[in-house]
């Protein structure tokens, strides 16, 4: 039984941590993607779920993580 918890827990984080999808520095106008090294800075707190809204809102990609439009 707590083989399946420890299971169900685990896939419910990935599922959550994949819809945020992106992250924006408020500061520097630039979005990460989750896994970026640069993502959790005390700037990096504006959330995008797509690479499009981060688009529309005046962001540009990170030129080091160099996030791409998810499928």
């Amino acid at each position: 039984m707590k083989k399946q918890i420890l299971l169900f827990s685990a896939i419910t984080l990935m599922a959550v941590s994949v819809q945020a999808g992106y992250v924006g520095n408020r500061s520097s106008k630039k979005f990460h993607a989750e896994s970026c090294r640069y993502a959790n800075c005390k700037d990096c707190t504006v959330k995008f779920s797509s690479y499009q809204q981060a688009k529309n809102a005046g962001y540009v990609p990170c030129k080091v993580c160099k996030p791409r439009p998810k499928n």
